[in-house]
């Protein structure tokens, strides 16, 4: 799939395809020292042709899957808590 940031780089600049992919990677390298890390996914999206909104969805849906993991985790921890508590309050009153 051909990259049109790669291209209008190789045509504005005068240059060859190689040459502007490697000249991206630097601009892209410079972008990420300075950017903080959660946009360097960003910054690769922007380069290859893709646009913002493309970037933020996909941390976003990160993010979504992120929390369900957690919520379903945290779930199961209150469910267990609550097996032990209730065992442990067996135990105590069957004494």
């Amino acid at each position: 799939m051909a990259n049109p940031i790669v291209d209008q780089v190789s045509k504005a600049a005068n240059i060859n395809q190689e040459q502007a992919t490697k000249a991206i990677e630097a601009v892209s390298a410079a972008l990420k020292e300075k950017l903080p890390y959660l946009l360097h996914n960003q910054i690769d999206i922007l380069l290859t042709g893709g646009n913002l909104s493309d970037g933020v969805k996909q941390k976003f849906e990160t993010l979504k899957d992120d929390l369900e993991s957690s919520a379903k985790d945290l779930g199961t921890k209150a469910q267990e808590f609550t097996e032990e508590v209730s065992k442990k309050l067996n135990n105590l009153f069957q004494k």
